[in-house]
This record gives C-alpha cells, sequence and structure tokens, in this order.
C-alpha cells in the first residue's frame, strides 16, 4: 500500500517499522519514547533532511523549516490535514518546536504559557470522548 501511496521514505520514531528496508529508505531513531522526557532535539536536522513522517513533532518542524511557517501555523497546517485524527506533542516535543522556531526565525512568535495551554484545550474534546 505505501507503495501505490509513492511512499519512497519511512522515518521511524520510537519503534522498528516492519517493512523490507529494499523497498524504502529507512531512518530508525530508537529508544525515543513519547513519555515527556526523551528529546527529539538532537535529531531534528538529520529528519528534516531525511523526511516523509508520520510523526506529528517531526512533520511540524519539517513545514517550520520547508515552507518557513511559524510554530502556530505549522502546527494548525498539520492538524488541519489530520481532519479527526489529533496530534498531540507532547509537552516537551513542543517546547522544543518553540526552540526549533527560535532556531530559524531569531524569534519565538507565541509565549510558552499561552502555547502550551492552547494547544491543551484544543485536544481536551479528544480526552472526554
Amino acid at each position: 500500500m505505501l507503495k501505490a501511496l509513492g511512499i519512497t521514505h519511512v522515518l521511524s520514531v520510537g519503534e522498528n517499522a516492519n517493512l523490507p528496508p529494499s523497498e524504502f529508505r529507512m531512518l530508525f531513531l530508537e529508544n525515543l519514547y513519547d513519555d515527556g522526557i526523551d528529546s527529539l532535539w538532537a535529531h531534528m536536522d538529520e529528519c528534516i533532511r531525511f523526511i516523509v513522517s508520520r510523526s506529528a513533532t517531526i512533520t511540524i518542524a519539517f513545514i517550520m523549516h520547508h515552507l518557513r511557517m511559524p510554530l502556530v501555523q505549522a502546527y494548525l497546517f498539520v492538524r488541519a490535514r489530520r481532519l479527526n485524527v489529533i496530534i498531540q506533542p507532547n509537552l516537551k516535543f513542543m517546547y522544543e518546536l518553540l526552540q526549533y522556531e527560535q532556531r530559524l526565525r531569531g524569534s519565538a512568535g507565541v509565549f510558552w504559557g499561552v502555547l502550551s495551554k492552547e494547544v491543551h484545550g484544543l485536544n481536551m474534546c479528544y480526552r472526554e470522548v
């Protein structure tokens, strides 16, 4: 199915994808967990050079980098295209995206307190189901 969709690269974050490596270019980032402790920071540039990814955090960073969007716009851009599927980078990943925005643009477009509160609010409807 992936080949039929034109997918040629697979980025696997945290666990190895069970795919034939001869059919896809693969990048594995092992031992990274969505636990609020592990960091993607050291891998951002490597992933962006490689990326076609389902990971919301890396996808947002990719959009920020290649489309030159600020973090909030990139977050909403990715979220809108996922339709009714939640994207929910943990707070550490969101903070790292804010740092990435500072690196790319020279300043953050939003205060951390505002960003974390708004993202939490957007995701509440999915938690109450």
